[in-house]
């Protein structure tokens, strides 16, 4: 495996685990009746956002580290998603906000700049896939060509 598809692969599973946490903690603070109104409502999900914090972080000190990555604008994109929906949340924590509707239009970019990650994963897949394949063609024409080059010995 290339060196640029693993590093790649990488990347996006640490972004799958920081996206986990943080969707995970968007679903308690919008949707969750059995926390309606606790405290333990906001210590679950600040916590849970707190660990996709974490994740994150891994994320950019992994793609800072490794240049290979630096071209794919879907990275750089889902980062400022992600830092943007992380404000929002908290801001909706700290005044204990009600009416989510202004949360969820943030919420559903951050869900969007997470396809973008997985479309580029899907496309990376497939293109290291054909060169994998074309490379595979390659030796094997080799080793044919290679054959007639060679004679027995007397």
């Amino acid at each position: 495996m290339g060196e640029g598809i693993f590093k790649l692969r990488t990347m996006v599973e640490m972004i799958r685990n920081s996206f986990h946490g943080a969707s995970s903690a968007q679903s308690i603070l919008v949707d969750s009746k059995e926390f309606d109104k606790d405290e333990n409502k906001y210590a679950v999900a600040v916590g849970l956002m707190n660990n996709s914090a974490t994740h994150i972080a891994s994320a950019q000190n992994f793609h800072h580290n490794n240049e290979i990555l630096h071209g794919f604008q879907e990275l750089d994109n889902y980062f400022s998603a992600f830092f943007n929906f992380q404000f929002e949340f908290m801001e909706a924590v700290v005044v204990k906000e009600q009416n989510l509707s202004w949360f969820q239009s943030r919420y559903e970019s951050f869900l969007e700049a997470k396809k973008e990650i997985e479309n580029l994963i899907e496309r990376e897949n497939e293109n290291h896939g054909i060169i994998q394949e074309q490379r595979e063609k390659n030796a094997e024409k080799l080793r044919q060509n290679a054959g007639g080059l060679f004679t027995p010995g007397k």
